[in-house]
């Protein structure tokens, strides 16, 4: 769903926000939502952890991609 979502819009980068019931289904199983499309997503937020460490190298990619 996500990659089709992607497509649509034709966004290099979009933050997708998504609400389901549960992360051990597939999308398909339960009841979900998709409720915001960002066209810059703030990846920076979720990037650092407490005392400033990096957590996530996922989000210093995407961040070089933009």
């Amino acid at each position: 769903m996500f990659k089709k979502i992607v497509e649509i819009f034709g966004n290099r980068l979009l933050g997708i926000d998504f609400l389901g019931e549960t992360l051990k289904k597939s999308w398909r199983d339960q009841r979900c939502a998709v409720i915001e499309l960002n066209s810059l997503p703030n990846i920076r937020m979720h990037d650092l952890i407490e005392g400033g460490e990096k957590k996530n190298k996922a989000a210093e990619a995407l961040v070089d991609l933009s």
